[in-house]
């Protein structure tokens, strides 16, 4: 959502505010943060690191290389670092592709038919491929996904941060929704997708290219209701990492068309 963590810090002043028309949404005092807009220091934190979930697709060889250089530069900076094995299965990330396929073929079914024409097909083929299923059956893997979020929560409250690349691997073609298209659409996204069910803050931040230029990211996610610190400690990464990046200048040739307002 940002080019630097500065960037993402002016959106969430933005996103984070209350809104009344989301139950689940609480006010968040932006003055509670212990520093805003200041890195925090990482010397002494306690980090666990996350080599693998338990499913999914590993890391590549260029992946590892970046993600291992990390681990030494937080080891330098004085971070205490501890292997964290999430211990997530197939069976697992089943019930939550179920959950997932089952609340995507009901948004599909409820948009307007014009709308529906416009969905990628790879996603209107993976909401199709929920099989039938009864309310009960459907409760039944909401409740398995809502105890592994529980224990992924307990499991991971003894560090301060956690770190992880943000996928296994990091290139695929530009047309494909994963490396492996065979598999369901977010089986690749096993070092992600579990933070969005455990509702902790989570930041990726580019940690270096690949030789043929491919930006590579890390996952850092804090506890719950630490967003305003996770960004302190992502601007702290981001000075650590020193990556240098270049943006490409504006075209002085095209201009994107805009959509007529009627």
């Amino acid at each position: 959502m940002g080019t630097t963590v500065a960037d993402v810090r002016e959106i969430f002043d933005v996103v984070s505010r209350h809104d009344e028309s989301d139950q689940w949404s609480f006010p968040y005092d932006l003055a509670e943060r212990p520093s805003r807009y200041a890195p925090a220091d990482v010397k002494g934190l306690s980090v666990g690191v996350i080599d693998w979930p338990g499913y999914g697709p590993r890391m590549d060889a260029e992946t590892r290389a970046l993600f291992e250089r990390l681990l030494e530069s937080l080891s330098h900076a004085g971070a205490r670092l501890s292997e964290h094995k999430p211990g997530i299965t197939d069976a697992d990330f089943e019930d939550l592709d179920l959950c997932l396929t089952t609340r995507c073929e009901a948004e599909v079914r409820s948009a307007p038919p014009d709308r529906r024409s416009q969905l990628l097909p790879a996603v209107a083929r993976w909401a199709a491929s929920s099989p039938p299923r009864s309310a009960a059956d459907h409760y039944d893997s909401l409740e398995r996904l809502s105890a592994r979020a529980v224990h992924l929560l307990a499991a991971g409250s003894r560090f301060d941060l956690l770190v992880s690349p943000v996928m296994g691997v990091h290139q695929f073609p530009a047309d494909h929704f994963g490396p492996d298209t065979t598999m369901p659409l977010l089986y690749h996204a096993n070092y992600t997708a579990w933070f969005n069910q455990t509702g902790q803050p989570a930041l990726s931040l580019c940690m270096g290219f690949s030789p043929g230029g491919m930006p590579i990211g890390v996952q850092v996610v804090g506890r719950r209701r630490t967003d305003g610190w996770l960004l302190d400690v992502g601007q702290s990464l981001e000075d650590l990492l020193s990556v240098e990046r270049e943006w490409p200048g504006p075209s002085q040739n095209q201009r994107t068309p805009t959509r007529d307002a009627t």
